[in-house]
């Protein structure tokens, strides 16, 4: 399978694309965007029928079976590694008519994923709130969340409760 991407420079013309893409696809981003900017421009180059797809995945904070570490990563989450300022995950389904688009279906998908102690961490290094930390203090916070979750890990894998939500719109 092939896999195209394009960016589009606001200052350039594209009216050789506008009017027939058939998907625009946000993963895991939305929430940093202007949105009413994104949604404009999603329409613009949208045809009619086809569609915006948004979506967002990521760790719910639950380890199965351990409430302790459920506790504990609400903990260390908002001490070492709080939240960036950021928009909504989603647009208001009411109001995204507003940009000429109509909710198709959502799917919202809880699973389990097997990880070590090693693995749990290098996952939370992706995070947004980790990769923003100056380089200093991600080094000083590896090594102290290490340490923290180690004895909920041991020498074994556990089992994580991950969450994938999809949202997909049809252009109209």
């Amino acid at each position: 399978m092939s896999k195209s991407c394009f960016f589009i420079r606001p200052e350039t013309s594209w009216t050789g694309i506008i009017s027939i893409v058939g998907l625009v696809p946000s993963t895991c981003a939305f929430m940093w965007l202007d949105q009413k900017k994104f949604l404009q421009e999603a329409r613009r180059i949208l045809k009619v029928g086809s569609n915006l797809s948004i979506d967002n995945y990521g760790f719910s904070g639950a380890m199965v079976g351990n409430k302790r570490f459920n506790d504990l990563f609400s903990k260390v989450s908002s001490t070492y590694m709080s939240n960036p300022p950021r928009y909504e995950n989603y647009p208001d389904p009411k109001a995204i008519n507003d940009f000429g688009f109509k909710l198709e279906t959502e799917i919202h998908l809880d699973h389990n994923v097997e990880l070590d102690l090693n693995q749990f961490v290098e996952y939370l290094k992706t995070r947004s709130n980790f990769i923003n930390l100056p380089v200093d203090l991600q080094i000083q916070t590896s090594t102290e969340i290490l340490d923290l979750y180690k004895s909920s890990f041991g020498e074994t894998k556990r089992t994580l409760r991950f969450r994938a939500d999809l949202m997909l719109f049809r252009a109209i």
